[in-house]
């Protein structure tokens, strides 16, 4: 194990999502991912291949990624993991962002927020977003001081 320094878990703010959540279990949607997360997996595989890596190389790029792991990951488990004659065998949802990285594929880990209705964004389209929100708060502001300076 190394000694890295571990990222700190999301603040409470963060971690709230807004999401509309039913008042009783009836209401709940099919956010079964199975299909959609295989598909992701598969594509992401067929990306790599094109840059010349194969299954092989996926894993020893996800080892890279995985420094502090007791076991490194083996081609064996990765072709358990993608196949379809294994019935209960899933990809491991903590290893995905390693995956991903690997295979320079991100459709594997925009699967579950597309499930409820979310994207993800980079840095750059987060901080334009957060740049947009702030300028329709500063509109908003110039508004109200106009309205209240209007009526004294």
């Amino acid at each position: 194990m190394t000694n890295r320094a571990r990222r700190s878990t999301p603040n409470i703010q963060q971690a709230e999502l807004g999401l509309d959540i039913p008042e009783h279990d009836g209401n709940a949607p099919d956010l079964d991912i199975q299909f959609e997360q295989r598909g992701a997996i598969a594509h992401a595989i067929k990306h790599a291949k094109r840059r010349g890596w194969g299954r092989e190389q996926i894993i020893d790029r996800m080892n890279l990624c995985l420094p502090d792991l007791p076991k490194k990951l083996t081609l064996r488990q990765l072709n358990a993991w993608t196949a379809d004659s294994k019935e209960f065998s899933e990809f491991p949802a903590r290893f995905i962002p390693a995956f991903c990285w690997a295979t320079h594929c991100w459709l594997p880990i925009e699967t579950g927020p597309h499930s409820l209705g979310f994207v993800l964004a980079d840095r750059d389209d987060a901080e334009a977003l957060e740049l947009g929100r702030l300028q329709l708060a500063e509109a908003d502001i110039r508004n109200r001081k106009r309205a209240i300076q209007r009526r004294g």
